[in-house]
């Protein structure tokens, strides 16, 4: 049995359209489709699923943005492999894993896995990125605007990011936390203007926020920028837009294999384009498989 999860209301809206497709093109997986209900229903369709899941015959495909994966994966158990599908609107994860519906199939057929890494705590998983600031208010600002409902439907969603973007480079506002690396060492980073963590090289639909994350490696890597003026800022923006990360003055950047996040009080933060609150995290490398 091949158990598909749905987000239909995912970015592209086109989600149940492809499981039906799977049903009809693939009838030897005999699929069985479970649709998500209203928003965060990931957790109780994957119950449903794995109430009835047998580890030696049965298989499961998320279809649905990063944040569907990302939600699924936090309750999914580690031992169990999963196909994943994108029908999100920025897709970043497909862009650092591309994988058409054909590839998908065949490595189900096959149970062909790859191992990625994915970085976990208690409450939250990274699949993509984690961010505070600039990030996290792009999130909040889109889901308070029509703007992003009216692109997906044109099929540019990804614009949505850039241009709540500019809006979000003149806010005066700034995050300050604590970091403690797996060794014990901690760091301040106060008056921040942007900041992410990063895991695969993509955030925002396809901006590149670090070029060497990947999800292949054991490592998540940090990029941050220091409050300045409103052009400081937006040259701290552009530089990532354009490519410059290495060239940057002002874009810092770190690399950890478990990291501890600790913000003093409940903060903003987006996870995998999922606006949340972080007080205090701690970040561990898990290894999984996709069918791929």
């Amino acid at each position: 049995m091949l158990y598909i999860l749905v987000n239909p209301n995912a970015g592209d809206k086109k989600g149940l359209k492809k499981a039906i497709v799977i049903q009809k093109t693939y009838p030897q997986f005999k699929a069985k489709i479970y649709l998500t209900q209203c928003a965060d229903d990931e957790i109780n369709q994957l119950t449903q699923i794995l109430a009835a899941y047998q580890s030696d015959q049965d298989q499961l495909l998320i279809i649905g943005g990063d944040g569907t994966l990302s939600k699924v994966l936090l309750a999914l158990p580690k031992d169990i492999p999963f196909a994943y599908l994108a029908s999100g609107s920025g897709n970043d994860f497909n862009r650092s894993l591309p994988a058409s519906l054909e590839m998908v199939m065949e490595a189900l057929k096959k149970r062909r896995t790859q191992e990625i890494s994915v970085f976990q705590s208690a409450n939250h998983l990274i699949l993509n990125s984690l961010g505070f600031g600039f990030d996290a208010r792009v999130i909040s600002y889109s889901q308070h605007s029509s703007l992003k409902r009216w692109l997906n439907q044109f099929g540019l969603g990804k614009l949505t990011y850039l241009l709540l973007g500019i809006r979000s480079a003149f806010s005066r506002k700034s995050v300050s936390l604590t970091i403690k690396d797996a060794k014990g060492h901690s760091q301040k980073l106060s008056d921040l203007f942007l900041f992410v963590l990063a895991n695969t090289a993509y955030f925002g639909g396809g901006i590149t926020i670090w070029p060497e994350a990947s999800v292949k490696t054991n490592q998540i890597d940090l990029v941050y920028l220091k409050k300045g003026t409103v052009f400081q800022n937006i040259q701290g923006l552009l530089a990532l837009v354009l490519k410059k990360h290495q060239k940057s003055s002002r874009l810092k950047h770190e690399s950890y294999t478990e990291l501890t996040l600790d913000c003093y009080k409940p903060t903003a933060a987006q996870v995998d384009g999922e606006l949340t609150e972080i007080v205090r995290e701690t970040f561990t490398c898990q290894k999984r498989k996709i069918y791929l």
